[in-house]
């Protein structure tokens, strides 16, 4: 969920007048030039020294818990010059739809948001998945049924 986050805040920013929110291929990038991510830490959250080396001047950190049926999340943006932590209102939704409450941290970010490009769980779980593991086998796999799941799906 949390790269579902990432990936659906940062499609949805992409069109915001004045911010330019470093999408995760790019940090992907960034992240192989660097060399292996520590093993300890789990997938976004060694992010932070791939996106800065991509240009950042803000980083988002978010948190999410699901509970009773409910997703809860909430972000925390750091200007890294001045080290000022501004945080967002939390947001809920069903659990089953992640992109509610990605869309409404977004939407506190900038009300330039384009919406993302699929509601339907089942696709954006296979997407993520490919993303996680684009250098392993399955990425084909994942890929073919988030298009099964909904053949006009196509990430912002």
């Amino acid at each position: 969920m949390g790269r579902a986050f990432s990936e659906i805040v940062t499609a949805e920013l992409r069109g915001a007048p004045g911010l330019y929110a470093v999408p995760g291929a790019r940090l992907h990038a960034v992240q192989a030039g660097l060399g292996a991510r520590p093993v300890v830490a789990p997938g976004i959250s060694a992010e932070r020294t791939a996106a800065l080396a991509a240009g950042a001047t803000e980083v988002a950190y978010g948190q999410f818990e699901v509970r009773g049926g409910t997703i809860e999340a909430q972000l925390t943006i750091e200007d890294e010059l001045t080290g000022k932590m501004t945080v967002l209102n939390p947001v809920s939704a069903p659990a089953a739809d992640i992109v509610t409450a990605a869309s409404a941290l977004a939407r506190q970010i900038s009300t330039h948001v384009t919406p993302y490009g699929a509601r339907n769980p089942l696709v954006i779980e296979a997407h993520v998945n490919a993303l996680e593991h684009l250098d392993g086998p399955g990425v084909g796999d994942n890929l073919e049924k988030a298009i099964a799941a909904d053949p006009d799906f196509a990430p912002n």
